[in-house]
């Protein structure tokens, strides 16, 4: 809501205004044709319906009546965002984590509200009607009593409802609080520049009214300006005048202040003398003095009985059985207040002043030399010594002697401004402590002062001027200042009785050195919001838990995780160790206060971290204290009461049922006697726990230490007064938290079980804990990066040169180097940081220093069982298992080349597959949680250059037989995308250097001049004059490279070895596979060779952290499914009229028809009729250039034709592809072949079948499903037995080159029961970017076309299948395209259409395989593994569905991420296994389901339109991968998007799957 033209704030209150006029005036919007529908609105942006509106965006202007009868349009926007799922037992009952909670209870509480809103005034959650109690407690401030209400989940759903009280600002005339505010008698005629600084921090932000318009009007103060009624002119008809003037002139109104400062308010900064105003009535936000707050404890105290029949009134008052709202969302409200059941534990014993006879200053006493202070005579020195006399006859008949012969007295004091100095003077004369008698007036800016002047110089103890002067002060807060000043001399005032301390229940707790951690976080006031946050931590120092260390920390503001709690924890450890003989607490308990529900994750993962490396910090290697974490909440509203009592409930009662939450481990505690009102439990939440302590320790310790607060003769109301606060992982009392689907409990059973090999070898880890250092390197002065080789090098030098920072006194620590910026050791280093200089020496035999910079990060648990058996979720599995990857190739680092996981050795087999490029074959290894550690090691190969001259690059590139003497600019931009980022080798200087090209200069040998030797010369004079070398193609480009833009001649370079980066073109792709193919005996035994030759056992690194690797292929047993019965071309297309087109005379007439009376043929054994004459095709051989493509099509469409078979020429057959792709999609279908398979005169029969099959499809008909038998297998008729609709999605992402191309989506859905048809859809993103964006849009419109193709009818079931996606991004897969999957559902049926989603990922990029025991061919389609090489807990299997050819099979990786329809295993197994079948170009089953194939060949599709769009547009920059601006990427997606989603309209329903 905006009024028309602006993006100005509205208040809450006028948004209700309005969007009650709105639903009375557009009442059309809210019905159906069965009922009219009760929107409820939340004051803020949203509002909620029962059902769903019949729009997707609505955009009125709203005519307004404001007060003052001025009409004003808004205008609104009105969006649908989602459909919330409300059935709360998904979560309370199967704790479904894909349930959002708070989505489904903020629309209980906006729901419960919204009859509230039309007669009552809210704050927040309160809630004030027109008949709340109101009481005054000063003369500007009245505090108003109403309540609130929350819906909480907890075993069931219950509204907490609560009577609240609020401060609220009185109506009174802004001059009445500028003379409170000021302590001014009378109206002051001017502000001193302080006053107005001090009454603009209150006033500001304020809301006040005026009436001179005639009429009452609100506005918001902005500020108190500097200018006054006289002062400030501007110009009104033509006139200048003051302020002053224009209200005589306009109102008639004589200003009776005009010095004071004005008010400015709204956007244009309008003014307002103050005079004419009146603070409305409203909430105050600035925090009240002391005594407000005192007096608003007083007034809004209840007691229990008087508090419980308030809340049942407000329940009966409300009516909320006939509310229409809560009605409207199907809401019911008891009537009654819950019964539940509670615990009162016993109270502890406690003894007094336990350690008072251990004296601190002399043998004599405990009272140190000591001065009473009362600064503006706030006492006499008569009154002083008669409190002090008091005040030590008190701590007497506790046993503690303190003389007050060795106090004195001052009252010289009487300036705030003049402490420093007097304290100074109080510290030179000998005194330790100070007693200050706060004077009344001002004692809180006193107060203040001296803590800032005197903390960690002097002790102090202050009393107010009133306890001190009366001649009868209470015993109560003579005691309280009694135990306060033991133990600020170090001593311990309340302690448990050993009895206590011995207590079989927590025993277990005290036993051995225990500290207690509290921590809060203070933030500042809504009026000081730029001001920082305060984190306090405390800890217990000794056994008594009486003394408390104690640290505080500035941070950022309203940041409530505490950023330095690492540090400040390692100082408090090093405090308790140095009270108790060198000992560190063995157990740690660590109460949090002030953190909110939604923040216990944020704490548990950030503070647990800290508290964790903390206790690194002291002992690295062998301190690990048990760790528990719990919160401390004040701020909520459940309260109890006692059935037939009206008192109070008594301290110690805990309440762990009903009210408490489902799942994690809290309670209600109540430790203190209610003495003013009704008593508010703490609420505690266990969100971490080492110890696994019992339920009964945790509630009775945590009772029990609250009795030992140091200021109080009551146990307090929380455990400590500082602050108490928590961290990481929430502890439930029967489940652990898993976001997946978890594995069934035992596998799958059908199918003939077989015994196989794996390439996973059993590992076992020893070691405890690694230590993770952060290291730079650079050359000194710079920030230059440096290649890894190059930083392994300088590596391997520091530990040499530097090897006595890596010894310990037992031992030669062994660092591992990951290459990048990290190196792990098995035992901590001595040191914290260190920043050496290192000379190294580079090939040219140069000294290069380099800047080095080590840091330790943090303590790596290494105990994988924690994770494995206990599935303890704080265990970090991917840091533990980064520590063993990079142990294991740290050897293999000395003598081999390593790409990314792959390892090449000097041995390693090569193959050339081109002139340019050879294939190597290595292996590569990686670390896999399994129900075991395993290893897995694999064969692995990569394409890399072969090092050749450049100018041999350059011609096979071009495609030239000889060195062009020059390049045109086309050949530039093509030869330039081919070698930037290349490494090339010069030899000129008289050794080898390596250079990465920036790009290729569009300058030569003879056009680049530079200044050398004050003479301008060109590169070929250079090379000449330096190194007597005569440059052949002068006229070539130039190289460019190096920060500061060196240039290179490529005659004079050649191609370094390195992998290959860019695209291989088909032919190089298809001969790597037939290289590097090798068969399954074959590849066991080169796995073994591997195994063997590395000597792991003997690896002294893996010595080093402990690391055993077995020798071993491991064995594990796996099933083989049986094959379906499939069923082909049941149903049959017709032929439609057609050319053959033959581009570039790509086949004669004669060799066209020949081969399509052989495919037509063939199409006959199949029984499809597609009747064309036998040699009088048409045929068309007149297209040349592809230029002409577009032309050429339209005059086809325009004769009539409706299929063009296109002969693809074999030179640039890709190019020809994509252009008749890009021209044909969406206008005329199209089937290409190539020229070789054309005008061979025995065509494969294979290849000919996959043509048929695949136009079959395109026709819109089915080539190939399953019987009808399998379709009712008992075992998954469960799936096919209602309408199934079969998703299928995939991403791809631009290449290493083209960083800047965006990522293309391709989404399909099965449209027919026979699961043959598939609709598609490809959408343009963020590169890089894996989650569909519009994946919510995309599954929508399939809906609708599942739909149109089966009369109407949705899908019931929905299984997902999505390729692509790591293990890593599964969560975010889960949470992101489920919520998108759900949400497309809903847009169809918002309310009664929730199929049942199932979502299956396929990993193909992994490197597990099986081999057959006893048997040296590739393991058999149907072959599925669900044991051992399994995650322990995820539900995945392998599952090899095709027929290995050639090399070794493999098998696709599953991972069940949902499922709503808890299908069995053997179900999905088979299921899966069976479509892989029926893909439409394949006469055999695939590797993967075919859905996920399909979406990859949209997302291909996408890829051709690309590139033929930036052929043809303005956008070459980005193809030759040059860097380009944010917003050039982002027209140009905007751009390819805008394509893309033209195609969809323009695809012939009938027949989708064009991109077959």
């Amino acid at each position: 809501m905006n009024p028309v033209g602006t993006e100005k704030k509205i208040s809450t209150e006028l948004r209700w205004k309005i969007f009650k006029q709105l639903v009375a005036k557009h009442s059309d919007i809210f019905k159906t044709q069965e009922r009219v529908i009760s929107p409820v609105f939340d004051g803020k942006a949203n509002f909620y319906t029962a059902a769903k509106l019949a729009l997707s965006e609505y955009r009125p202007i709203l005519e307004f009546k404001e007060t003052g009868g001025n009409i004003k349009n808004f205008e609104i926007f009105i969006k649908w965002t989602s459909r919330i799922d409300m059935r709360f037992d998904k979560y309370l009952k199967d704790y479904d984590v894909t349930f959002k909670l708070a989505d489904a209870l903020r629309v209980l509480d906006t729901a419960i509200k919204n009859k509230s809103w039309e007669s009552t005034i809210h704050s927040s959650r309160h809630v004030f009607g027109a008949d709340c109690q109101t009481k005054n407690i000063c003369n500007n401030i009245r505090i108003w009593t109403g309540y609130q209400t929350s819906f909480r989940p907890c075993w069931k759903i219950t509204l907490n409802l609560d009577i609240s009280s609020k401060a609220f600002f009185k109506e009174l005339p802004v001059i009445d609080l500028l003379k409170s505010t000021l302590g001014k008698k009378q109206v002051p005629q001017s502000l001193k520049e302080g006053e107005i600084t001090k009454f603009n921090d209150f006033v500001k932000g304020l809301k006040i009214k005026t009436r001179h318009l005639g009429y009452e009007k609100k506005q918001t103060v902005k500020k108190l300006r500097n200018e006054s009624s006289l002062t400030h002119y501007f110009c009104h008809n033509n006139k200048r005048v003051n302020v002053k003037e224009y209200f005589k002139m306009l109102y008639d109104i004589d200003l009776e202040y005009p010095n004071l400062p004005l008010f400015e308010y709204g956007e244009k900064e309008y003014t307002l003398p103050m005079e004419i105003c009146s603070i409305a009535e409203q909430v105050v936000k600035h925090k009240l003095t002391s005594k407000q707050q005192t007096d608003m404890i007083k007034v809004s105290a209840t007691s229990p009985h008087q508090r419980q029949q308030m809340i049942q009134t407000v329940m009966n008052n409300n009516n909320f059985g006939e509310d229409q709202y809560l009605k409207e969302f199907g809401i019911t409200v008891s009537k009654q207040l819950m019964n539940i059941n509670g615990r009162v534990l016993h109270a502890p014993g406690t003894e007094k002043y336990g350690l008072k006879k251990h004296q601190l200053y002399s043998k004599e006493n405990e009272m140190p030399p000591f001065c009473i202070v009362a600064p503006r005579q706030s006492a006499t020195r008569d009154e002083a010594f008669n409190f002090i006399h008091k005040l030590f006859e008190t701590a007497q008949t506790k046993g503690v002697h303190w003389d007050a012969k060795r106090g004195e007295y001052d009252n010289e004091l009487n300036h705030l401004g003049n402490i420093d100095m007097f304290v100074n003077k109080m510290i030179k004369k000998g005194f330790k402590l100070l007693f200050w008698i706060l004077p009344d007036q001002g004692d809180s800016l006193w107060y203040k002062k001296i803590k800032y002047f005197c903390d960690g110089r002097i002790m102090t103890q202050c009393s107010k001027e009133k306890l001190v002067t009366t001649e009868n002060p209470t015993s109560y807060a003579l005691e309280n200042i009694v135990l306060k000043l033991n133990i600020k001399l170090g001593k311990t005032s309340t302690t448990l009785q050993k009895e206590n301390r011995q207590s079989d229940i927590y025993a277990e707790i005290l036993r051995i050195p225990l500290m207690i951690i509290g921590a809060d976080v203070t933030h500042p006031s809504p009026t000081q919001k730029q001001m920082p946050s305060y984190a306090g931590v405390v800890a217990s120092l000794n056994r008594e838990l009486s003394q408390y260390g104690g640290l505080a920390r500035c941070q950022k503001s309203k940041k409530e995780i505490i950023e330095d709690l690492q540090s400040m924890v390692t100082k408090l450890l090093k405090q308790f160790a140095e009270r108790n003989d060198g000992k560190f607490p063995v157990k740690i308990i660590y109460y949090r206060d002030g953190v909110s529900e939604g923040q216990f994750q944020h704490v548990l993962l950030h503070e647990l971290d800290a508290l964790q490396k903390a206790c690194m910090n002291i002992h690295a290697r062998d301190y690990q204290p048990a760790i528990t974490i719990i919160t401390v909440q004040k701020r909520h509203h459940t309260r109890f009461f006692q059935k037939k009592d009206s008192r109070n409930i008594p301290a110690g009662t805990v309440v762990d049922q009903k009210v408490v939450h489902p799942f994690n481990f809290d309670f209600y505690l109540c430790s203190h006697e209610g003495i003013r009102g009704t008593s508010k439990p703490s609420h505690y939440c266990v969100l971490y726990d080492d110890s696994n302590f019992s339920i009964d320790a945790i509630q009775l310790f945590t009772y029990h230490i609250c009795y030992t607060y140091g200021r109080c003769t009551r146990p307090d109301e929380d455990v400590e007064d500082v602050a108490v606060e928590l961290e990481k992982k929430l502890v439930l009392p029967a489940c652990i938290t898993k976001d997946l689907v978890c594995r069934p409990p035992s596998g799958g059973t059908i199918g003939e079980h077989i015994h196989l090999y794996t390439n996973h070898f059993e590992v076992k880890v020893s070691l405890v804990s690694a230590f993770q250092y952060d290291i730079k390197m650079n050359p000194v002065g710079t920030e230059k990066k440096i290649s890894t080789e190059l930083r392994w090098k300088i590596f391997k030098q520091l530990v040499s040169k530097h090897s006595d920072i890596f010894k310990t006194q037992e031992r030669v620590i062994l660092p591992v180097f990951d290459g990048k910026a990290n190196f792990y050791t098995a035992a901590k280093l001595a040191l914290s940081e260190y920043r050496p200089i290192l000379e190294f020496k580079e090939t040219d035999g140069n000294i290069k220093n380099f800047e080095i910079f080590i840091k330790w990060t943090s303590r790596i648990d290494m105990r994988f069982d924690k994770y494995l058996k206990d599935y303890d979720v704080t265990f970090k599995l991917a840091d533990a298992l980064r520590v063993l990857d990079t142990a294991i190739k740290n050897k293999s680092w000395e003598s081999t080349i390593h790409s990314s996981r792959h390892v090449f050795g000097a041995d390693c087999q090569t193959k050339n597959i081109c002139n340019n490029i050879r294939i190597w074959t290595g292996y590569q290894t990686s670390f896999r949680p399994c129900w075991k550690i395993t290893l897995n090691l694999d064969i692995s190969s990569k394409a890399f250059f072969k090092e050749l001259p450049v100018i041999d690059l350059l011609k096979s590139t071009l495609g030239k037989k000889q060195v062009p003497q020059s390049l045109k600019e086309g050949e530039i931009t093509k030869f330039n995308d081919f070698v930037k980022g290349l490494k090339i080798k010069t030899r000129h200087l008289g050794y080898e250097k390596k250079q990465t090209v920036k790009k290729l200069r569009n300058e030569s040998s003879l056009t680049h001049y530079f200044c050398h030797n004050n003479k301008r010369v060109n590169v070929k004079e250079y090379f000449k004059m330096l190194y007597d070398i005569d440059l052949e193609y002068p006229n070539l480009p130039l190289f460019e490279y190096g920060e500061k833009e060196y240039t290179l001649p490529m005659e004079i370079c050649s191609i370094a070895e390195q992998v290959v980066k860019h695209k291989l073109t088909s032919k190089q792709q298809t001969d790597m596979i037939k290289v590097s193919a090798t068969p399954p005996d074959e590849r066991q035994q080169m796995i073994q060779t591997v195994m063997n030759n590395n000597n792991f056992g003997e690896d002294q690194y893996l010595k080093e952290f402990g690391i055993t690797v077995s020798k071993q292929l491991m064995n594990v047993d796996g099933r083989v499914l049986h094959g379906p019965g499939t069923e082909k071309f049941v149903q049959k297309s017709e032929m439609p009229s057609f050319c053959i087109v033959a581009p570039s005379q790509s086949a004669t007439s004669d060799e066209a028809f020949n081969f399509f009376n052989k495919l037509f043929k063939r199409a006959q054994l199949n029984g499809l009729n597609w009747h064309a004459k036998r040699n009088e095709y048409p045929y068309n051989n007149e297209l040349n250039l592809l230029s002409n493509i577009d032309i050429f099509v339209n005059n086809m469409i325009e004769k009539g034709f409706k299929l063009l078979f296109w002969i693809l020429p074999d030179q640039n057959a890709s190019l020809w592809y994509k252009k008749i792709k890009y021209f044909c999609d969406g206008q005329i279908m199209t089937q290409c072949a190539k020229q070789k398979l054309v005008t061979n005169e025995k065509p494969r029969q294979d290849a000919l079948q996959n043509i048929v099959m695949k136009l079959n499809i395109k026709l819109g008909k089915t080539s190939t499903t399953l019987q009808k038998e399998n379709r009712q297998s008992a075992i998954y008729a469960e799936i096919l037995r209602i309408p199934l609709m079969i998703i299928g999605a995939d991403v791809t992402h631009p290449s290493p080159t083209q960083k800047q191309m965006p990522s293309y989506a391709g989404v399909v859905a099965s449209l027919n029961s026979e699961l043959s048809q598939y609709g598609g859809l490809v959408r343009c993103q963020e590169s890089k970017k894996e989650l569909i964006e519009d994946f919510q849009n995309m599954v929508t419109k399939l809906l609708k076309r599942f739909a149109e193709r089966n009369r109407g009818l949705f899908p019931e079931k929905i299984i997902y299948y999505r390729d692509g996606v790591s293990e890593g991004q599964f969560k975010q897969v889960l949470f992101h395209e489920l919520d998108a999957l759900q949400k497309a559902c809903m847009n169809i049926r918002a309310n009664d259409y929730q199929p049942a989603i199932t979502i299956i990922t396929v990993q193909k990029r992994h490197h597990t395989r099986f081999f057959q025991k006893g048997n040296s061919g590739n393991i058999q389609a149907g072959t599925v593994v669900d044991q051992k090489v399994v995650h322990p807990f995820n539900f995945d299997f392998y599952l090899c569905s095709h027929e290995g050819i050639r090399g070794t099979s493999k098998p696709s990786h599953y991972c069940v991420l949902y499922d709503d329809s808890d299908f069995s295993i053997d179900a999905i197994q088979l299921f899966t296994y069976h479509i892989c079948y029926t893909y439409g170009r394949c006469t055999r089953s695939v590797s993967y389901p075919p859905p996920t194939y399909y979406a990859h060949h949209l997302c291909m599709r996408a890829r051709h339109y690309q590139d033929e769009y930036l052929q043809m547009s303005d956008n070459q920059s980005l193809f030759s991968g040059s860097s380009i601006s944010s917003s050039e990427e982002k027209r140009f997606r905007e751009n390819m998007q805008s394509l893309l989603m033209k195609r969809d309209c323009t695809i012939d329903m009938d027949k989708m799957m064009y991109y077959l």
